[in-house]
């Protein structure tokens, strides 16, 4: 008499499987999040880059700040343009009687002869900090505060 051999998995092994693979991706998928966190940031922080020289651009060609907006230059207060919204980004400048406020460059108290770019997180991406830039060139992330009020990191430090 022949004796049948048995082939195939029990459920026990395919159990212990399936709980090798539920560990592996609970530790991989907050991982993921972060990193695409990261690449949004990285990509909003290119395109306030993008805007910066748009601004130069127009303060060389029109020798004042007078008028811009980010419509005028080319850009979008929507980041990215198309898909699911991650930042808003605003233009503001100065107020000439108090440096500490900021104003949109159409105010009658504006200084036309500096900018700052603002990257307020949306969607996705709240509650992973803003991203400003200005005319001298400080970047600027509020690590973990949306509305630009924390501790201002360069960018080199994310």
């Amino acid at each position: 008499m022949m004796s049948k051999i048995k082939q195939g998995f029990t459920l026990i092994e395919l159990m212990i499987v399936i709980a090798i693979i539920a560990i592996i991706a609970a530790i991989a998928y907050p991982s993921y999040q972060n990193y695409t966190k990261r690449a949004k940031r990285i990509e909003v922080q290119s395109y306030l880059m993008e805007l910066s020289h748009k601004l130069s651009s127009y303060k060389l060609v029109n020798r004042s700040l007078s008028g811009a907006s980010l419509s005028v230059i080319g850009g979008n207060s929507s980041f990215p343009i198309t898909g699911d919204q991650t930042y808003t980004i605003s233009l503001k400048t100065q107020d000439a009687t108090d440096p500490t406020k900021f104003v949109d460059l159409s105010d009658a108290n504006a200084n036309l002869n500096a900018w700052y770019l603002l990257a307020t997180p949306a969607g996705a991406q709240l509650g992973d900090g803003a991203v400003s830039l200005n005319a001298a060139n400080q970047q600027c992330w509020y690590k973990g505060t949306d509305d630009a009020s924390g501790t201002c990191l360069a960018w080199s430090e994310r």
